[in-house]
């Protein structure tokens, strides 16, 4: 099971070790309780007389490479320690070797719930290229060259906090399925229309169909055909359920 974690990790990629060097100084060098935050938080209160102080600062935790397939090797170890990154930055030129747009394909490959965010200053794909190669576009944006510090500075702190939610809504899924599953009583969820969504050990143990489905929700599955009196009586259930609700 996944571990929680209270920082955001994020992998930065670039050719240029000077966009490299930017992405240190915004990253890790404003960080709350640093002399840099201090002087973007004067600086706020003198433009804003009245208005509450800043919150404090996510803490990053920033890995930075030159190349996509050392981003490929370090998202693997991350994932091979059960600590994955949230945000990748990805260059799309970085020659010799494979293009940001190549690479971030094969991390989203690996790791579905990475948010990717291509940085650069060419045209070399169109935007609707780069989201048919890199789905789904939710976990996708798109930054031109240069970029400001306030700009990167809320693209980690928003992504990182959808990466953490969704992360944590995982994590209590996993936890409710763990507790229904050592149930002893069955336990079967059903959509409207009568399809099997989910189903616990002792489910699989009165109705040997299940056993036949893997461990997973099959949406191929429908009540009825589950067989015997029992399965017969949830579909009414279900059927009651769905015409005048709980």
């Amino acid at each position: 099971m996944m571990e929680e974690t209270s920082r955001i990790r994020i992998l930065a990629v670039d050719d240029e070790p000077d966009i490299l060097k930017v992405y240190e100084q915004i990253l890790c060098e404003l960080e709350d309780g640093d002399e840099a935050s201090g002087r973007l938080n004067d600086l706020e209160r003198r433009l804003f007389p009245g208005q509450a102080a800043a919150a404090p600062m996510p803490s990053y935790d920033l890995t930075t490479c030159n190349q996509g397939d050392k981003a490929v090797d370090l998202v693997r170890q991350a994932l091979d320690e059960q600590d994955p990154f949230a945000v990748a930055f990805i260059d799309v030129r970085m020659p010799p070797g494979p293009d940001g747009i190549a690479t971030a394909a094969r991390l989203r490959a690996m790791d579905r719930a990475l948010e990717i965010v291509i940085v650069t200053g060419y045209a070399d794909y169109s935007h609707s290229e780069i989201t048919r190669k890199i789905p789904p576009l939710h976990k996708l944006l798109y930054v031109q060259k240069p970029f400001h510090a306030m700009e990167l500075l809320h693209l980690a702190s928003s992504l990182g906090a959808k990466w953490r939610y969704s992360r944590e809504l995982h994590l209590s899924e996993e936890r409710f399925r763990n507790v229904v599953q050592d149930q002893t009583e069955f336990i079967i969820r059903f959509s409207p229309d009568g399809r099997v969504t989910f189903w616990n050990d002792a489910a699989r143990t009165l109705f040997p169909a299940l056993n036949d489905k893997g461990s997973g929700p099959d949406r191929n599955v429908f009540l009825n055909d589950l067989g015997g009196p029992a399965a017969h009586d949830i579909a009414q259930a279900a059927e009651r359920l769905t015409r005048d609700g709980p």
